[in-house]
């Protein structure tokens, strides 16, 4: 299963959000399991988003529906 597919079915579809193939999802204790789980720094990947100043991680290349309609 993919991160986004583990996310998907544990976090509330408004913190889950996307650029390109780009994979955006709020900070929470169960999105910070999933990418725990895959070996992801964390802080790495972390933002404030500038509108309501909320943490979110900025997962690259993540977001699978982008790739998908690429065909790959």
């Amino acid at each position: 299963m993919t991160i986004y597919e583990e996310l998907k079915k544990v976090m509330q579809p408004e913190h889950i959000d996307h650029h390109k193939s780009d994979l955006y999802v709020k900070k929470t204790k169960k999105s910070e399991q999933i990418l725990n789980k895959h070996g992801l720094n964390l802080k790495k990947f972390l933002f404030i988003d500038l509108i309501d100043h909320t943490e979110w991680y900025d997962i690259p290349f993540m977001y699978d529906p982008y790739w998908l309609e690429k065909g790959v």
